[in-house]
């Protein structure tokens, strides 16, 4: 497969100066190509939903991950910290 996989980008929703919800027609630019997603088969729909779940997910997950790796240094350095300790009874 040659073709070059473009991002998916759907349109997003804004509040107006009364607070209530517009939203822009939504599009997806796929390869290059702009889609009106209203007009896409319900399959199509169900895909792009998977796919927006999925890159969800993945935010989710490297975020989740970020945080055990920060939480993981954390805790080697407290145990560093307690092994230099003198022991009780020991003398300096």
């Amino acid at each position: 497969n040659t073709r070059k996989r473009v991002p998916l980008a759907i349109g997003k929703i804004y509040l107006n100066k009364e607070n209530k919800m517009t939203e822009e027609v939504k599009t997806i630019n796929f390869n290059g190509t702009e889609h009106n997603v209203e007009d896409l088969s319900d399959k199509a729909k169900y895909f792009i939903s998977q796919l927006n779940d999925l890159q969800l997910q993945g935010q989710q997950t490297r975020a989740r991950l970020d945080q055990i790796e920060v939480a993981s240094r954390g805790f080697t350095e407290l145990l560093g910290q307690e092994l230099e300790k003198p022991e009780e009874g020991e003398v300096v």
